[in-house]
């Protein structure tokens, strides 16, 4: 799948990109919502999109809502993996749809047999 990792965390960047190529998925960058944005002018052939909540420039929530934008039928399968204390409800609270949610640090386990299920769909 070509994924694109939206999160200002560089550690986190690292290690899950290792992870993904490891598993033969072609990972692209951006450190906030705005660098993504730029990204996905140029691009929009990902499958999946891997989104932190809280990053400076632009949020994750202010991302999310300008992605359903830039897909105006078909948009790719949305995965929030955050480390923000109440992450889901913020989310819930301001309207954001989302298709996966992952409180940090991650579970490689369960990610990984959720990026099966994605395959496979």
């Amino acid at each position: 799948m070509n994924i694109l990792l939206v999160d200002d965390d560089f550690f986190f960047q690292m290690t899950l990109s290792f992870f993904l190529k490891e598993l033969n998925h072609q990972t692209v960058f951006a450190q906030d919502g705005q660098k993504a944005l730029d990204i996905l002018t140029k691009n929009k052939n990902f499958d999946l999109v891997i989104c932190d909540i809280d990053m400076p420039v632009m949020a994750g929530d202010s991302f999310i809502s300008m992605l359903k934008k830039f897909y105006t039928d078909k948009h790719p399968i949305l995965v929030i993996a955050s480390g923000m204390q109440n992450g889901q409800e913020f989310l819930k609270k301001s309207n954001i749809a989302y298709d996966y949610y992952f409180k940090k640090p991650l579970d490689v386990n369960v990610f990984s047999k959720t990026l099966d299920e994605i395959h496979t769909r």
